[in-house]
């Protein structure tokens, strides 16, 4: 034995010749440190290690107050296997009827985690653990992992367990229970759970009771899941809810008001209890907490409840700061609502069809895109977009919630840089690469990469992710069939600004998308493309892609460029011509380019007839200056066109360099 461990076990006053370390600890296991039972179960000898399997297949009680000690489950879950875990699973049973404890039900959520078991080993530990689920959420974490494993059996087994809490005259636990059933699965807990069986359980609670009235409303909302249950409550519930919504309570106020708007009976509401969206909304207000967050996110929905959010700064202080939580219960939630007080609405046909189906929240009050912006520039001060960009462990509904914060945040190119410093385009990056289907949500990502990366600085804002990768992303979804020409059109700017760094060679697929680009007759896309062009043509890499003479593709689209160059507009020349310009310094690319008949002939032309243009000049004089140089003659340059045409770009253009060009060329060609 080393003298460190010597000198830990003298302090549980233990002879070294009489007790090895697991004997020590198990004999005097109320003496034992954390580090001590740490220390054993993970750095025995062999012969220690047999000692301590052993003692932890006998003597459960005492392996199980040591682990509890250590506050460490993985230490004992490391030794088990499946089969040797059952009698710790009956053990841990016992114990909840005798002295149930938040250690008992976390080991047990341990052993759920660790091991595969059967149904029918399973079982009997999920029904012990169903009369705590109002006192301790970890039983409800045990629960959601049993439905995750036994989807078709779960609800029976809990319906089973509902029955005995309700013999048991647990209400409490027993509508705790029944709302988590709704959650799990509305359908099949509506089938279960008649109106009928709800009524005959909500006129059995004790009402001077909060704690059962609040889980009988918190039921009561779990069942609005499902239309037909929704229907009922709104029929023979509103009264009732109505009274809560009066309640001294603060918490039984919030959960009935978030009844009554999911009932979604506006009209009836206000007859009955002269209660309207703005006395909701003030229930919501008056305190922040999970249901009153989610009640305000659908009343969200609502212009004029959005337009008396943005503007209530209290309110907006203590919303953001609910983030400041990440493992809080109102996180979702928030997220929720910051994305629809962000939003804009479109006016296309699927929010014609929302405006229907949402008509009872009509209003008259005017939502300008320019106070959704100014709210959210808010937001990026109170650095909003860092803290959703540093969550971890988020579902996939409250990812999809942070993509439509960020995407919302792009909007004014204003705030580019801060949201890109706060980490909105690192996030937009994993999330795109880790989400495999095309969902509206990634396409919103998608839209917001283009949308950020269109005057980022590509030398500053990849440390993490290459370009590349971005690169990759908006080719993706250029090509889809759902992105907009807008959306395309924004994300050739952003592959154009990405190309001032070499990022290598693009993919066939990425050059087929550019080749379908040029064929478009829509001016400002087909400019974009020729813009991009000549942005990857200044790099060596990227040039046997168009002045390749062996590759077919390279060829057919090098012929396509040089037909671009006598467009009309002026820009799109430009950059055709440009994309050659890098090229043609190469000698002998430059001789391969002289022999294009039609190249040639397009180039005299435009000097000829466009002398006047002092960009295009600059751009076609070099190009023509070059291919000169490299053949070494006039060759295929009808040379008194050529000539005629440079003294008229002397004669008539403003231009410094297209001036000293077409003198040179002059020189060149007497």
């Amino acid at each position: 034995m080393t003298e460190e461990i010597k000198h830990k076990f003298d302090e549980l006053k233990v002879s070294d010749a009489s007790q090895d370390p697991v004997t020590a600890i198990y004999t005097k296991p109320a003496d034992a440190s954390p580090s001590q039972i740490k220390h054993v179960f993970e750095s025995t000898t062999p012969d220690e290690q047999k000692t301590l399997n052993k003692r932890i297949d006998s003597d459960i009680k005492t392996t199980i107050d040591l682990i509890e000690r250590a506050q460490d489950s993985k230490l004992l879950m490391k030794k088990l296997t499946k089969e040797r875990s059952l009698p710790y699973l009956q053990h841990l049973r016992q114990s909840l009827k005798t002295s149930p404890s938040e250690f008992t039900l976390t080991l047990i959520d341990a052993f759920i985690n660790n091991f595969q078991y059967t149904l029918d080993e399973l079982t009997p530990t999920i029904s012990s653990i169903l009369p705590f689920i109002s006192a301790y959420q970890i039983v409800t974490m045990s629960l959601i992992k049993f439905y995750a494993l036994f989807k078709d059996s779960t609800i029976p087994v809990l319906s089973d367990g509902l029955e005995v809490l309700t013999i048991e005259e647990d209400y409490t636990a027993s509508f705790k229970l029944m709302a988590l059933i709704f959650q799990l699965n509305h359908t099949e807990a509506a089938q279960i759970f008649s109106m009928n069986t709800l009524q005959l359980l909500l006129y059995q609670v004790p009402t001077k009771s909060s704690s059962v009235i609040k889980e009988a409303l918190t039921l009561l909302s779990a069942a609005c899941v499902d239309e037909a249950m929704r229907k009922e409550i709104s029929e023979k519930y509103l009264e009732v809810l109505i009274a809560g919504c009066k309640a001294d309570d603060k918490e039984i106020q919030s959960l009935a008001a978030l009844v009554v708007v999911k009932t979604w009976n506006f009209a009836k509401l206000k007859e009955k209890g002269n209660i309207g969206v703005e006395e909701l909304m003030e229930i919501f207000l008056s305190e922040l907490n999970e249901s009153s967050i989610e009640g305000l996110t659908y009343l969200s929905i609502k212009k004029s409840v959005r337009v008396r959010l943005r503007s209530d700064d209290e309110f907006v202080f203590d919303l953001t700061k609910m983030l400041d939580n990440p493992q809080g219960n109102n996180v979702y939630g928030t997220l929720v609502l910051l994305a629809n007080m962000t939003s804009i609405e479109e006016e296309n046909e699927i929010n014609q069809l929302k405006k229907q189906a949402n008509k009872g929240l009509d209003d008259d009050v005017e939502e300008t895109p320019e106070e959704v912006e100014e709210f959210m520039s808010d937001l990026i001060e109170r650095q909003v977009i860092a803290k959703i960009c540093s969550l971890s462990k988020m579902s996939k509904a409250s990812m999809n919630q942070v993509i439509t914060i960020i995407f919302n945040s792009t909007r004014k190119r204003n705030n580019h840089a801060e949201i890109i410093k706060q980490g909105a385009l690192l996030r937009l990056l994993d999330y795109l690469g880790r989400e495999p289907e095309l969902t509206d949500t990634k396409m919103l990502a998608y839209r917001a990469l283009a949308a950020l990366l269109v005057t980022a600085n590509p030398q500053l804002v990849f440390n993490t992710y290459s370009p590349k990768s971005a690169v990759n992303f908006l080719f993706q979804f250029i090509a889809f069939e759902s992105t907009s020409l807008k959306d395309q059109f924004q994300s050739l700017l952003s592959l154009t600004n990405l190309s001032i760094l070499d990022n290598g060679r693009l993919t066939e697929l990425q050059w087929d998308t550019i080749d379908d680009l040029l064929t478009q007759q829509n001016t400002l896309l087909r400019r974009a493309t020729l813009e991009l062009i000549s942005n990857l043509m200044q790099h060596k890499s990227n040039l046997p892609d168009l002045f390749d003479p062996t590759n077919s593709k390279a060829q057919k689209r090098l012929e396509l460029v040089v037909k671009l160059t006598t467009l009309d507009d002026i820009k799109s020349q430009c950059s055709a011509v440009a994309a050659l310009s890098f090229a043609a310094t190469f000698p002998f690319i430059g001789a391969d380019l002289v022999k294009n008949k039609t190249l040639i002939k397009n180039l005299v032309n435009l000097i000829d007839k466009q002398s006047n243009e002092p960009d295009l000049m600059e751009r076609v004089l070099f190009v023509t200056y070059n291919v000169l140089f490299a053949a070494g003659d006039a060759g295929e340059f009808n040379s008194e066109k050529l000539i005629s045409g440079c003294a008229k770009v002397l004669k008539t253009n403003q231009n410094t360099e297209a001036k000293e060009m077409a003198s040179e060329i002059i020189k060149m060609i007497k």
